[in-house]
């Protein structure tokens, strides 16, 4: 494993990539709003047309918490954050907990909502995908929770979830099918590992 590793690590210094190439190419081809939502079609089994339907609402980097976001979106009051990770991470719920925190904080300040009113604010529904092409990720699809995190288990006032979706080469036919640009690169990835 060690060795996988340092070669793995040689090759990329030798060649000049970055490590998160895969990772900055997911955000790349998907910062197209047409790209985009033929995504969001594939995996909600949808039939939009329209890219102008989306809002992108990315958090580029927050300076303060320093951190970003791949892609978020919203589509028919829906706030979609979307996640790309090339290796499998059980933290996923927690930071799509402090994402949708920025984002929704964003929101009440830019709609200038009263908080601390009587009347019940509206919120745009949270939605969260990580596609992930981890090499030793063998399930379809998996659902991690915040909850699972929790040191004591009990009826928690809190929770995150996370879909997780395989796009490693072969999996998730029907997303993949759905979204020819997803599989392309799905293959652009399994091309590269085998080189």
């Amino acid at each position: 494993m060690m060795f996988d590793t340092m070669k793995e690590e040689q090759r990329l210094t030798l060649h000049k990539i970055n490590k998160k190439y895969k990772d900055r190419l997911f955000r790349l081809i998907f910062q197209d709003k047409k790209d985009l939502l033929e995504l969001y079609n594939a995996i909600n089994n949808s039939d939009y047309t329209n890219p102008e339907d989306l809002t992108i609402t990315t958090i580029e980097d927050v300076v303060y918490m320093g951190m970003k976001n791949d892609l978020s979106f919203l589509i028919d009051d829906v706030l979609n954050l979307y996640e790309h990770q090339s290796t499998e991470n059980a933290n996923m719920p927690l930071r799509g907990l402090l994402y949708f925190t920025e984002e929704y904080q964003r929101l009440i300040d830019e709609q200038k909502m009263n908080l601390y009113g009587e009347k019940l604010l509206f919120l745009p529904l949270p939605r969260y995908i990580v596609l992930c092409n981890a090499a030793d990720m063998k399930e379809e699809k998996k659902v991690l929770r915040l909850s699972d995190a929790y040191r004591i288990k009990g009826d928690a006032s809190l929770e995150c979830t996370a879909i997780v979706y395989n796009i490693n080469a072969g999996h998730n036919k029907e997303i993949m099918e759905g979204c020819r640009t997803l599989s392309e690169y799905a293959e652009l990835i399994r091309r590269q590992r085998e080189s």
